[in-house]
This record gives C-alpha cells, structure tokens and sequence, in this order.
C-alpha cells in the first residue's frame, strides 16, 4: 500500500488544481454575467429616467400649446383662475383649457361652471385627470389620479396676475419668458384654483420642494410662452428663475438668464 502512495498524491493534487481551476472559471464568468446584468439595470433606469423627462416636456409642450389656442380664441392667456363677486377662486385655469388637449372636450362638456371645482358634480370629475397634467416621474400623483404636478406662478409681474388675463403683447420676451411650471409634493387637486404665488415661492434647488420642483436627475421642466420647453438645471439661480417669470424684465436680461 504505501508504495502506491506517492502515485496517488500527484493524481490527487492534479485533481484539486483541475477543481480550483474550474472553479475560478466559473466565479470569472459569473462575475463577468453579474457585471454585464448591473450595466443593463443601469442602462435600463438611465433610459426610463430620460423617457420621463421627456415626457414630462411633451406634457408642458401640450399644455402651452393649449393655452395659446386659449389666447387664440380669447385674445390673452387664461387667468390662473375665475373668482366669484367676492373674489374667491372658483376654477382653475386647466378646466378653461380643456377644450384644447386630447380627450379633454368630453370632460369640459360635464364640468359645471355654475357650481364651484369642488361642488357635487365637479368632483366626480376629479379622477378623470388628463395625463397631461401628470408627471411619469412622480410615483405620488401616480397613485393617487386626482392630483397635479403643472402649475403657474401668480404675480403681479407674471404671466398670470391674480385673477386676470395677459395678452401675449403685455411679455417683453415670450421666448425666455416662463409660462407653467412642474412641482412634486403640493398635493393640489388638477381641477383645484389653487397654484404657486411668486412672493412665497421656494426657489431653492432640490429635487423635490414646496415650489418649483421634480424627480428628474437633470432638472425640472417648464414651458415657455412661445410653447418650447425648456429645463431648468441643478443648481439654478433664484435670481434667473425670477427673471424669467417676469414679463417685465428686459429682453437682454432674460437672455442672459437664458444662457446661463
């Protein structure tokens, strides 16, 4: 017996060194397949995270365009909102506009005027929200299809002064001058009168904020009054954001806040 023991180590050793080998085979290619799987993860949310802002945009796009066939027909821009004799808002500038987004009409021709946005018969309308008015990247108004992420910004100096209507003429750039906003988190019903005030307005970058803000990696989106979008990118300027919802702020200055 123990003359056959020299030749059976050898076998044995080869044995091991032909199991550690594959082995490492396997742990090289398993770890090259898990490497190839977490470039594909990163791709894929990259590319879901690009097809929301994207979308996110057209939203804005549509809406603008909306709003310019409101101005159109009517000769201004739609009000934030219609107040009653006391001045109380009754109803939001995205009930006026429903006639010119898709599948809007059929919605208009049940939202009663005479009654408030939140009267018994308005409400039903509530989870009838047209996506347009819904951001894909935000998980909260996903859920919950009675509530908005597109707002204006009310100010005496913006497109939308409290409770009245600015004709395009009244901007003194409608390229560089903002016209709807995106926010996360408010919380506001999309047929609610109830939008952003620029005197108490978060300005502070972050993704989300009780101002203008949003889930996107690169930014939040905003429509212009020509009907282009146009992102606003971490980190921005409260002072370029202000500049560009002024209609009173010269050309060259809302150029420069344009650019930058």
């Amino acid at each position: 017996m123990s003359e056959n023991i020299p030749s059976r180590l050898p076998s044995r050793r080869r044995w091991l060194q032909f199991r550690l080998s594959t082995l490492l085979i396997y742990v090289t290619a398993f770890s090259a397949i898990f490497a190839a799987i977490g470039w594909a993860l990163s791709r894929h949310r990259n590319t879901i995270g690009l097809n929301d802002e994207s979308r996110c945009r057209a939203n804005l796009v549509m809406i603008a365009s909306a709003m310019r066939d409101y101005h159109a027909d009517y000769g201004s821009f739609p009000p934030a909102f219609l107040a009653d004799d006391t001045g109380r808002p009754l109803h939001s500038w995205r009930a006026l506009i429903l006639p010119y987004i898709d599948g809007g009409r059929q919605i208009y021709s049940q939202y009663r005027f005479d009654e408030p946005w939140d009267g018994p018969n308005n409400q039903r309308l509530l989870t009838a929200r047209p996506r347009i008015f819904h951001c894909p990247a935000d998980n909260q108004t996903a859920k919950d299809a009675t509530k908005a992420n597109y707002f204006v910004v009310s100010g005496s100096a913006t497109v939308f002064p409290d409770g009245k209507s600015v004709p395009l003429g009244d901007l003194s750039d409608s390229d560089a001058t903002i016209l709807v906003v995106e926010a996360v988190g408010l919380g506001v019903d999309w047929l609610a009168p109830n939008d952003l005030d620029i005197a108490s307005l978060n300005l502070q970058p972050g993704t989300v904020s009780k101002g203008i803000s949003s889930r996107h990696v690169h930014g939040c989106n905003v429509a212009l009054a020509n009907g282009n979008p146009k992102v606003l990118m971490w980190p921005w300027s409260e002072e370029d954001v202000l500049t560009l919802l002024s209609i009173r702020a010269t050309p060259s200055q809302k150029r420069a806040a344009m650019d930058r």
